[in-house]
């Protein structure tokens, strides 16, 4: 992420948040959903 920031094709990322959990916030959301499913 840090190289994609530093590069050229980063200046079209305006007003973003992005995540960088190590992709624990995928597994979390599957657990959220199914907690609110009953």
């Amino acid at each position: 992420m840090i190289a994609f920031l530093a590069s050229d094709e980063a200046r079209y990322v305006t007003g973003q948040v992005l995540y960088a959990d190590g992709g624990i916030g995928l597994g979390t959301m599957k657990y959220l959903r199914q907690a609110w499913a009953g």
